[in-house]
């Protein structure tokens, strides 16, 4: 009986020293790339995109985005960023908030408070690439605006 306990509580503390590692390793330090933005009522927009890790578990996410005919925004997140249980490092989800700033069609300036919540997937060691896919709500507060369907999806090479 006692050789089985031990057994055990061995058994305990190498997973949970596994997980906690995990849940401590950086996700990646910086990427940048690519970002198209859609949703109802929209034409859709694309534009760069750069994610610089603040810490283990927290990241900046800067985007320029555009629809090539009527105007430009950019946003600026802070996202948390958190592992899934049994599901491989690679994977984590996301959730955020942010401010926007730009100019759409109209030529009136516009900004405001946004969201985020995605999931994301990175292909390190063999392939440095990170793909997340979110829903981005924002608000325009000059222009009395909520978006509330926006999605987004990014493709970034890590650089590090």
């Amino acid at each position: 009986m006692k050789k089985h306990a031990l057994i055990l509580v061995v058994l305990f503390f190498s997973v949970a020293t596994a997980f906690s590692q995990r849940s401590n390793q950086k996700w990646f330090n910086t990427a940048f790339g690519m970002r198209i933005e859609g949703g109802a009522g929209s034409s859709g927009t694309v534009g760069v995109t750069y994610e610089r890790a603040v810490s283990t578990k927290t990241h900046f996410d800067f985007f320029v985005l555009t629809n090539f005919s009527s105007g430009v925004e950019a946003n600026l997140l802070y996202k948390f960023v958190n592992s899934i249980p049994d599901v491989p490092a690679s994977l984590r989800w996301y959730i955020g908030f942010g401010a926007h700033a730009g100019t759409w069609g109209n030529g009136n300036f516009d900004a405001g408070p946004d969201g985020v919540l995605g999931i994301g997937y990175v292909f390190v060691p063999d392939v440095p690439l990170n793909l997340t896919i979110d829903w981005h709500p924002s608000v325009d507060v000059l222009n009395s605006g909520f978006n509330a369907a926006k999605f987004g999806f990014s493709i970034r090479y890590i650089v590090e």
